[in-house]
């Protein structure tokens, strides 16, 4: 039955018995029939009436769990964060087109350097010596008594190196390996000391005035062992640019007939703050691995303790997991922790709307609402 009579029978069914509510008088035969008439047609309506659709409601419901399960299953392409982390090693490298300064001048005990090309003495020793892959160690003598002193000029880097710090063996023993540009050296000995080339024996030497030792690399690495009186007393600058940062370490254990490697973590703890859910931190354990596919940003803060390095780094990164490689877990923010950190309200009314939409279906469904 259509809409337009029925709604025409049910009117007339509300005259009728009003005029005879409104007369005093019980209705005549002739009304009783006609208003039983019209609601057998109703009856008859209900019981052959189509049912409802059902596939809006199904729509519905399948539209929000899918919006839904996106925002929880879908992650950030590319987020900021900030570390503060303590750790035994780190590896960077350097950003931008024009060369960087890494670090003042500063103060050494002793210093082992490997991969020089060149290699330009005092005249005490000799003008100048062309080696390939040579290494040079210099130690300070009577250092207690300070009449040894070794000063290592500022770092200064050309772009694209790669810089690798880890720490050593004994305490204020550090390794820096500079990878990708020939670099060149200058170390300045006063007082007593001791120079050594390779398979050549130690060199004594007691410089009234300060001697300049320079070096430089080629272009696969240099590499510098450095052991400090005490690390703390290096400064580095303030930022650093750079990217492709890690955390980790290759150990390795030598046997009779082999040699095992293994890439560990070097994260000695930290914590892992997300800027984009409002500084939300995440605390990083001993030994938990944490890996980018993209990082860059600028390292604002690094220092050298006696037995560890402290960074501070602040960028945006792409693909942060940690984990094994067989099953990493990924840190990146899901779209939904993104929302609610930064569009709370947009995520309460959202929510409002969709669990009003789902008991409005719900009573459609059941007939409660027509």
């Amino acid at each position: 039955m259509p809409k337009k009579p029925k709604r025409s029978i049910v009117k007339e069914i509300e005259e009728l018995t009003r005029s005879s509510i409104s007369s005093g008088n019980p209705p005549s035969e002739k009304v009783m029939t006609r208003l039983e008439r019209m609601a057998r047609l109703l009856e008859i309506h209900k019981l052959f009436r189509p049912p409802p659709k059902r596939w809006p409601v199904i729509a519905i419901l399948a539209s929000i769990l899918l919006i839904v399960t996106s925002l929880l299953y879908f992650r950030l392409g590319r987020t900021e964060i900030e570390l503060d982390l303590n750790v035994a090693e780190i590896s960077f490298k350097l950003v931008g087109k024009n060369e960087q300064i890494i670090t003042d001048a500063f103060r050494i005990s002793e210093i082992d350097i490997s991969g020089l090309d060149e290699i330009r003495l005092p005249r005490v020793f000799q003008s100048k010596q062309t080696v390939q892959n040579s290494t040079v160690q210099i130690v300070s003598g009577d250092r207690q008594e300070g009449r040894g002193k070794l000063t290592l000029a500022s770092l200064v880097l050309p772009a694209e190196t790669t810089v690798t710090i880890r720490h050593g063996d004994m305490p204020n023993e550090f390794l820096f390996i500079f990878r990708g540009q020939p670099l060149g050296l200058n170390i300045t000995a006063q007082g007593l000391g001791e120079f050594s080339l390779l398979n050549e024996l130690p060199r004594e030497y007691d410089f009234t005035t300060p001697k300049v030792f320079r070096f430089k690399s080629g272009h696969d690495r240099l590499r510098l062992r450095l052991l400090f009186a005490d690390a703390t007393k290096i400064e580095f600058y303030e930022r650093i640019d750079v990217q492709s940062l890690t955390f980790s370490s290759i150990e390795h254990f030598a046997d009779v007939d082999r040699t095992l490697y293994r890439e560990v973590s070097s994260i000695k703890n930290g914590t892992l703050y997300y800027k984009a859910l409002q500084g939300q931190p995440t605390a990083l354990r001993a030994g938990e691995p944490i890996h980018f596919s993209q990082s860059e940003g600028f390292i604002r803060e690094l220092r050298l303790y006696a037995d560890r390095i402290s960074l501070k780094f602040h960028g945006h990164v792409r693909g942060m997991v940690t984990g094994t490689i067989e099953n990493p877990i990924n840190l990146m923010p899901t779209w939904l922790e993104y929302l609610r950190a930064n569009h709370s309200l947009a995520i309460l009314w959202g929510s409002v709307v969709s669990i009003f939409s789902l008991v409005l279906v719900a009573l459609r469904w059941l007939r409660v609402l027509k």
